[in-house]
């Protein structure tokens, strides 16, 4: 059944009937009212045994948020005003072909051609040249209209596959790592494979293509922690996107984020705040990567030891809580408690481990810096006892989940931290202890910030302020 929560959402305005039924079931849900389906129907109808009114209800619902969808043509940016207006045309163009009006539906079809053509929309431009050269070709038998729409509709064709392709390529790669902040290096063969395998065949200028090609390539060069590669990537993958007449905002956010992470990485902190004020100015206030750029102004915050920049991004996301996915929403809880461990607070990690439930299960990455607030809030609080109690438990997880190349500094971060209920919390004996741990995180460079989200030679350096 469909989720009206999550297309309300999302939608537009509608002008709705004042104290209809369906106004009723568009606020409920747009407005927070509603939670589940079962509330509707008890507002609403006043009982729970009605499903069928009420699916008829949620369905018409649903087709007058897809028409004024479909009406809308005036927001969001240039690129995304010409699709939803070549995809208008085309679907008109249909609607005129299956009603017998032919020359209505072919001077729509030229206006939806006209319109992908000029902003690359090669899928659309396929299908409206598609029927174009269907008219010309079949009905018509105009020889000279035909080669022109065949030609462009064979062209838009070859475009549209190497960019269903590269799509394909990234997805294979990506589903790979989903879920996981550790990247791991046996995908490195993978990422080969397929970048040869695009490098093969004929390319499109486009921004999907060239969206998914170099986003697939990053993968390499953030697995490798080669940062300064991927700058140069990024760097290519934007000149490229320059040449192109319009493409949609996340074009350019997509590689500027990856750069702003990739100066986080390398210290290279003024050059970070630069492409995070391009971040913030590129993304919608609100949207999904306005919060990711504020993720990465916080983790930038306490890297630079800025955590200013910390608090201020953590006020604005904070409002966002509610709207967030829940892994987003984790994400800024754990952000929240790492500053507020490095201000003297007391993290409360019984509330914060029910708060990130699905977070804090994960085995893949994720859930790295949960289990290190966790030992940090022990030795914070002061709970020796508990500490010493759950070393082993501990020692056990590192052994299981951070003997990979990609979390190598984790792992040893890690074992610092078991030294202090080995030294028996007494910084000398302690200190001693970790150096031989020290010394290899220190051989190592920062691995991904979204899991070293605090250097974690600054949050040693707090640990040892607590030690007797």
């Amino acid at each position: 059944m469909i989720d009206l929560k999550e297309i309300i959402g999302n939608s537009i305005n509608l002008d709705l009937k004042n104290g209809s039924k369906i106004q009723t079931l568009y606020e409920g849900f747009r407005k927070g009212f509603f939670k589940s389906d079962r509330d509707a129907k008890l507002a609403i109808f006043g009982s729970e045994d009605c499903t069928h009114y009420y699916s008829e209800l949620k369905a018409t619902l649903l087709d007058k948020i897809v028409d004024a969808a479909l009406v809308d043509s005036t927001q969001g940016s240039e690129s995304q005003i010409a699709l939803r207006r070549a995809s208008k045309y085309y679907l008109a163009a249909l609607y005129f072909f299956s009603k017998g009006d032919r020359p209505a539906g072919i001077e729509l079809a030229k206006k939806s051609a006209g319109i992908a053509r000029n902003y690359s929309y090669a899928h659309i431009n396929f299908l409206a040249n598609n029927e174009l050269a269907h008219h010309y070709g079949a009905i018509q038998g105009n020889a000279r209209n035909f080669s022109v729409h065949l030609k462009e509709a064979k062209a838009s064709f070859d475009v549209l596959q190497a960019e269903a392709m590269a799509r394909l390529s990234y997805l294979e790669v990506a589903h790979k790592h989903a879920n996981s902040r550790s990247l791991k290096k046996d995908l490195l063969p993978l990422i080969d494979e397929k970048v040869k395998y695009l490098e093969s065949i004929p390319q499109a200028n486009t921004f999907p293509y060239i969206a998914y090609f170099y986003n697939i390539q990053a993968y390499q060069y953030s697995i490798t922690r080669d940062f300064t590669g991927l700058v140069k990537m990024c760097d290519e993958a934007l000149l490229r996107l320059y040449s192109i007449k319009a493409k949609p905002y996340v074009a350019y956010f997509t590689f500027k984020v990856k750069k702003l992470m990739a100066f986080i990485s390398l210290s290279e902190f003024a050059l970070a705040q630069k492409e995070l004020e391009d971040c913030l100015r590129l993304a919608p206030q609100g949207s999904y990567n306005w919060v990711l750029a504020l993720v990465y102004q916080a983790i930038l915050g306490f890297h630079s030891n800025q955590l200013e920049l910390t608090t201020e991004a953590i006020a604005k996301a904070r409002k966002l809580y509610a709207k967030l996915p829940a892994n987003v929403r984790d994400q800024w809880l754990v952000i929240e408690a790492f500053l507020g461990f490095l201000k003297g607070d007391n993290v409360k990690m019984g509330k914060l481990l029910n708060q990130v439930d699905l977070f804090s299960r994960d085995k893949q990455g994720a859930n790295i810096p949960v289990v290190i607030l966790e030992i940090l809030s022990l030795i914070r609080n002061g709970r020796k006892g508990a500490l010493i109690d759950k070393a082993e438990a501990y020692k056990q997880y590192a052994h299981r989940n951070l003997r990979g190349e990609t979390t190598f500094r984790s792992n040893q971060f890690m074992k610092m931290l078991l030294q202090v209920p080995a030294g028996r919390f007494k910084r000398v004996v302690v200190e001693r202890r970790a150096k031989p741990y020290m010394a290899k995180l220190l051989s190592h460079g920062v691995e991904a910030v979204e899991v070293e989200m605090v250097p974690y030679m600054l949050l040693w350096e707090k640990v040892l302020e607590l030690l007797d």
